[in-house]
């Protein structure tokens, strides 16, 4: 099971940091939905997956990501990353 963890751990790692380079060279719009999607992976469905506590764990978690998400999304509209 921890290796199991780990594994979905490194991989959520190195989907977001490819992400991040790409999104150098994509603009601001590409950012917004790369910064979204991480947000969901992240403080959704890697915790829920670690405690598995059942399907209300999951919905408590979505929830308080999506207040997250919009959050970040928000910030993201106002402070747009400039491409250099």
């Amino acid at each position: 099971m921890g290796n199991v963890i780990l594994a979905i751990f490194l991989v959520g790692l190195f989907a977001f940091i490819a992400l991040v380079v790409a999104a150098q060279f994509l603009g601001v719009l590409a950012s917004i939905l790369i910064i979204s999607l991480f947000a969901i992976y992240w403080v959704a469905i890697y915790p829920a997956f670690i405690l598995s506590k059942g399907i209300l764990l999951l919905v408590y978690v979505l929830g308080r990501s999506l207040l997250w998400l919009i959050k970040e999304v928000v910030w993201a509209v106002k402070n747009p990353i400039q491409k250099i």
